[in-house]
C-alpha cells in the first residue's frame, strides 16, 4: 500500500508546483513505466516463488534465485538497449513531439530497476523476514518523497524532477538489494529452471495486461482525443477514486483469497457467502458514498483552483471499484470448481468493452466520458461473473440486496448534488447528516438490519477492551 500511495502522498506538492498539462505528461509517462514493467518482467514473481517452493534443497532454492536475477538483468538490460534507440520515437507517438525523448530514456532505465528489484524483495518475502521488508519500503517511500521535494521545489525541475528522483531512488535499492542477494544465493545459472519458469509465467501477462487495460487506457485515449490538461485532471480524480482499492478491496482480497475455499466448502456456505458479500458490499458503497459527497472539500484542501474540476469523475471512478469488489466475491464459485480460464476470458472480453466505451464515450464527454466507460467497463464484470458463477455452482448471491444498496447511494449522491450551501462548514454537517440518513435509509428498504448494526457495535467495543494476553 505505501508504494501505490507515493503519488498520493505528493498530490499536495504536485498540484502547486505542476500544472495540469505537466500532470498529465507526468500520468503519461508513469503509464509507460507500468507497460514495460508488466512486460519486461514476465510476471515471474509467480514462478519464481512455486519454483522455489518446489525446490528440495537449500542449493536448489538458491539456484532458483539466481537464475530468475540473471533472466530479467540480461532480458531487461536487452530491451533497455532496443528502446533507447527508440526514444524519440516513443515520445513522438505519445506526445506528438520528440521533446521528452530525454526523459523516456530515464524511464526506461527506471524501469529495469523496478522490474529487477522484484527478484530481491519476493526472495525476502519467501524468507518472511516481513520487518527488513517493511523497513526497505519505508526507506524508499521516505527517499522518493524527499528526493522529489527537493527537486521539484527547490531545482525546480518540474516533471523531470520527478522522474528523476523516482529513478535515482529506485536504483539505490536495486543495486543496494541486488549485492545483498547475490551475496547470500551466489551467481549460478539453471537452463532448466529458467524454461520452467518462463513457461509457467507467460501465459499470464495477457491476462495482467488485460487488465491493466481496464485500469489505464482511458489515460492513453485522453491524450490521444483530448488534451493533456485533461489527462491531468482526470488522473487527479483517479488517484482519490482508486482510493477504494487500495484502502479496502487489497486488504480484504488477503483475507479472503486464503479463506474462500474454507467457505466453500461449508455447510452453510450460500449464507455466509451472502453475508460476506452484502457485508463487503456496505463497507465498499458506505466508503465510496463518503468519498464522492467530501471530494470537492477535499480536493480544495490539497490542490489549487485548476484541478478542483477532477472532482466530477470521483464518483464514477470509486463506484467502479466498488462493482470490482463486488465481482471479486462472486467469482469465489470459479475459483473454487477451478474455473479459473473463466476468470480470464471475463477480464479479456471487459477489456475489449472497455475500448470501445472509452474511444466512443471520451470523443463525446471528455473526462466524464472515461469515468463512465471506467464504471460500465466494471459493471459488465460484476454483472458476468454474477451470472457464470451461478451456472458452474449451486450458489445463489442475494442480488438484489446489492442492487437496492447501490440505488440508495445513487439519490444520496444526488441529494449532495442538488443541496449546496456558501459556508464550508454548513456543507460538511449537512453531508453528515446525510451519512447518518443513508443508513436509516438501508434499514427501511431492509438492505441493513438492526440487529447486524448492534452485532458490530458490540464487536468493535469488544475488540476495543480486549486486553493482550
Amino acid at each position: 500500500m505505501l508504494s501505490k500511495m507515493i503519488g498520493f502522498l505528493l498530490i499536495p506538492l504536485y498540484t502547486r508546483h505542476l500544472e495540469p498539462v505537466d500532470y498529465g505528461v507526468l500520468e503519461m509517462l508513469v503509464l509507460t513505466v507500468d507497460v514495460l514493467s508488466l512486460v519486461l518482467g514476465l510476471q515471474l514473481v509467480y514462478a519464481i516463488a512455486k519454483s522455489h517452493d518446489a525446490a528440495k534443497t537449500p542449493e536448489a532454492k538458491r539456484r532458483v534465485i539466481s537464475t530468475a536475477i540473471l533472466i530479467v538483468t540480461v532480458l531487461a538490460t536487452f530491451f533497455y538497449v532496443c528502446l533507447s534507440f527508440f526514444a524519440d520515437n516513443v515520445s513522438l507517438l505519445i506526445f506528438d513531439s520528440e521533446e521528452f525523448a530525454y526523459i523516456f530514456q530515464v524511464i526506461f532505465i527506471s524501469s529495469i530497476f523496478g522490474v529487477v528489484n522484484q527478484i530481491p524483495l519476493l526472495y525476502i518475502r519467501i524468507q518472511d523476514r516481513s520487518k527488513l521488508f517493511v523497513a526497505i519500503t519505508l526507506m524508499q517511500v521516505l527517499l522518493t518523497v524527499c528526493l522529489t521535494v527537493w527537486m521539484v521545489v527547490f531545482l525546480e525541475m518540474s516533471v523531470f524532477g520527478v522522474v528523476l528522483a523516482n529513478t535515482i531512488v529506485s536504483g539505490f535499492v536495486c543495486l543496494a538489494l541486488l549485492y545483498s542477494t547475490i551475496k547470500s544465493v551466489g551467481i549460478k545459472y539453471d537452463a532448466a529452471i529458467a524454461k520452467e519458469m518462463v513457461i509457467y509465467s507467460a501465459p499470464l501477462i495477457p491476462g495482467v495486461i488485460g487488465l491493466f487495460i481496464l485500469n489505464a487506457s482511458d489515460r492513453f485515449f485522453l491524450n490521444e482525443l483530448g488534451t493533456l490538461e485533461e489527462v491531468g485532471l482526470y488522473a487527479i480524480g483517479y488517484k482519490f477514486g482508486i482510493l477504494i482499492s487500495h484502502l479496502l478491496i487489497g486488504p480484504f482480497s488477503l483475507v479472503w483469497s486464503a479463506k474462500m475455499f474454507e467457505v466453500y466448502r461449508h455447510p452453510d456456505r450460500d449464507e455466509i457467502l451472502n453475508k460476506v458479500l452484502s457485508g463487503f458490499g456496505f463497507m465498499l458503497v458506505f466508503c465510496a458514498l463518503g468519498l464522492s459527497m467530501i471530494i470537492e472539500e477535499v480536493l480544495q484542501l490539497m490542490t489549487t483552483p485548476q484541478y478542483y474540476a477532477a472532482a466530477a469523475v470521483v464518483p464514477f471512478v470509486a463506484f467502479a471499484y466498488v462493482m470490482n469488489g463486488l465481482a471479486g466475491v462472486m467469482a469465489t464459485p470459479l475459483y473454487a470448481e477451478k474455473k479459473t480460464k473463466v476468470i480470464g476470458y471475463i477480464h479479456s472480453s471487459a477489456a475489449v468493452v472497455c475500448l470501445i466505451l472509452n474511444y466512443i464515450l471520451i470523443q463525446l464527454y471528455g473526462i466524464m466520458g472515461a469515468a463512465v466507460a471506467t464504471f460500465l467497463s466494471f459493471l459488465y464484470i460484476l454483472i458476468v461473473t454474477l451470472v457464470i458463477s451461478q451456472r458452474f455452482s449451486t450458489v445463489r448471491w442475494n442480488w438484489l440486496g446489492i442492487v437496492k444498496l447501490i440505488i440508495v447511494a445513487v439519490v444520496f449522491i444526488g441529494l449532495d448534488t442538488l443541496i449546496v450551501f456558501d459556508s464550508l462548514l454548513l456543507n460538511l454537517f449537512f453531508k453528515s447528516i446525510l451519512m447518518v440518513a443513508f443508513l436509516f435509509a438501508l434499514i427501511v428498504v431492509g438492505v441493513l438490519k438492526r440487529e447486524e448494526i448492534r452485532s458490530l457495535i458490540t464487536l468493535i467495543q469488544q475488540r476495543r477492551l480486549k486486553k493482550p494476553t
